[in-house]
């Protein structure tokens, strides 16, 4: 009897031990997984809609897939983890791992760069988007005396100057304050306003600012049209939008990893060339339904040339007079 509660004594402890193993592993296996993955935090400074977000979340899923896991990367819109400004300042000492940032924000700090825009002015977006890939080396080490680096160049939407009254001869910009205007605005005597895209409502509620140069699909998706309800298409861009990565971020991956995230970065670039044209025609068309007030045709030249000829045509967009 004594033997037979010896050998029960022995038999439970070894059940013990085992059970305690058992969940001991499946405690550990949780940890170790979710150890293994590196989460990297992405910016966009647009809505989740806009084709170049569409595009950052397209690379974050490809990289995700790609690296089983290994890799995730989080992607935050608008102004989420700051505004254009800051984003750039958080890929320098790795606050963000990657950030869209338009090339009008990093010429202030790439003099290369804002040589590179002022020579593509007035060109059509594939000449401009040509252009920076043709310098994509020198670029690369100016970047890296800024300690990040230039994963995607995207194709640049089209800009708009848009006001809170009508422009009838290119003298009526003279003296308007308008919010980050470029160089056609400027040639034209308006005054630069500096704040950020954020504070425009605000601005515009105080009458700080008369108006504003901004991205056709920062115009339309923003409903920017409700309070600047004057739009000139210039057909010709400034801005194009970059995948910028942090060196610091990159510097911890893998050379394998790092190789692949570049790869799959150059892959989106023409989807969202593709979406950003389709997104360019429903914005005006939308705005052709809010009958927003376009300025004469004298002043705005030629319609791109992608846009279909029942927008080329019609006397909304040419000031009353049909285009040839």
């Amino acid at each position: 009897m004594r033997r037979l509660l010896q050998m029960l004594v022995a038999i439970s402890t070894i059940i013990s031990l085992v059970l305690s193993v058992v969940l001991a592993m499946h405690q550990v296996k949780p940890m170790q997984a979710q150890q293994k993955g590196t989460v990297l935090r992405m910016a966009v400074p647009y809505a989740p809609e806009h084709p170049t977000a569409q595009a950052a979340v397209t690379f974050a899923k490809r990289v995700k897939q790609e690296t089983d896991g290994e890799i995730e990367i989080q992607v935050f819109f608008e102004t989420t983890l700051g505004t254009k400004t800051e984003l750039l300042e958080q890929l320098q000492f790795g606050g963000v791992a990657f950030a869209v940032v338009d090339s009008i924000v990093i010429g202030d700090q790439l003099p290369i760069l804002a040589k590179l825009l002022q020579a593509s002015k007035g060109s059509e977006p594939e000449e401009m988007v040509a252009l920076l890939h043709r310098r994509q080396s020198n670029l690369k080490t100016a970047f890296d005396k800024e300690q990040i680096q230039p994963l995607a160049i995207y194709m640049p939407d089209y800009r708009v100057i848009a006001t809170t009254q009508p422009v009838e001869k290119q003298s009526d910009f003279a003296q308007r304050r308008l919010y980050h205007p470029g160089t056609l605005a400027l040639q034209n005597g308006a005054q630069a306003v500096q704040m950020e895209l954020a504070d425009l409502f605000d601005t515009l509620d105080n009458d700080f600012v008369e108006g504003a140069e901004l991205s056709l699909l920062e115009y339309t998706q923003a409903s920017y049209f409700a309070v600047l309800p004057y739009v000139l298409v210039q057909n010709s861009v400034v801005a194009s939008d970059l995948l910028l990565a942090s060196n610091a971020s990159l510097g911890a991956l893998r050379t394998e990893q790092q190789k692949l995230l570049q790869v799959l970065a150059s892959e989106t670039i023409q989807a969202q060339a593709q979406a950003l044209q389709a997104a360019q025609l429903q914005a005006i068309r939308r705005l052709k339904q809010r009958q927003v007030q376009l300025y004469p045709h004298r002043l705005q030249q030629t319609m791109p040339e992608h846009w279909p000829m029942e927008l080329k045509k019609t006397p909304w967009l040419t000031g009353g007079e049909e285009s040839a």
